[in-house]
């Protein structure tokens, strides 16, 4: 019987090359999976982001007739009132902080993760303590509460339905603001105090809008640099 020998040679050189391209896969595989377990855990990003995400609380509160939503840092407190001597009289005199702003009446201080609601409770129950704030984020902007409601009243009202309205509001003008004879900045506490009444005089009128036009809190906001 005659024997094709090229036929056999090139069987013969295919299946080396299908051998050698077994190992060679082979070689790869165990060596990715040895790779793997040196490599850096991506988890433990995720988690370091999660962990701060877990130290910010939302707060609503309103922009006109627009809902807006600032995150409260729970590492961050302000204070207000003479910043002078920075060892002034201040509730948190005995806490470990630093301090990361200050302007001439504020002060901005970093506390540990998560502490600042405590620090604030405490504060708030110090009668003779500089005045406090929580640190609020929103779209990139540090803000806090130095106190009063910016309140815009309907056009319609006269002076004494606007005296009626302070009056059975239990309210104190502080001041009439110069953008709008209908707007007022009303007293408040630094703080909450100032978001809870705005956020307050904007739902109660909501149906009617017999009186209130707008309510914002007095906010400060971080300029940014440019």
């Amino acid at each position: 019987m005659e024997v094709n020998l090229s036929r056999l040679l090139i069987g013969e050189i295919n299946v080396l090359t299908k051998v050698k391209l077994f190992i060679l896969s082979a070689g790869l595989v165990m060596t990715a999976c040895t790779t793997a377990q040196g490599l850096p855990q991506k988890p433990a990003i995720k988690a370091s982001k999660a962990a701060a995400s877990a130290s910010a609380t939302p707060v609503i509160w309103y922009d006109g007739d627009k809902q807006r939503t600032a995150w409260q840092d729970n590492s961050l407190i302000a204070e207000f009132g003479d910043t002078s001597n920075i060892s002034s009289k201040s509730s948190l005199n005995d806490e470990e902080k630093t301090l990361m702003l200050k302007q001439a009446n504020m002060r901005i201080w970093q506390v540990e993760e998560g502490s600042s609601p405590r620090l604030l409770a405490k504060a708030q129950s110090d009668a003779q303590a500089t005045n406090t704030s929580p640190v609020f984020r929103e779209g990139g902007v540090l803000k806090t509460l130095p106190g009063g409601v910016i309140v815009i009243l309907n056009p319609a009202l006269d002076s004494e339905q606007v005296k009626n309205w302070l009056i059975d509001n239990n309210l104190t003008v502080e001041r009439q603001l110069n953008f709008s004879k209908y707007a007022y900045l009303i007293n408040t506490a630094p703080g909450l105090p100032s978001l809870k009444l705005a956020k307050q005089l904007v739902e109660d009128d909501k149906l009617s809008l017999q009186y209130v036009q707008s309510a914002t809190p007095n906010w400060w906001a971080q300029k940014s640099k440019r």
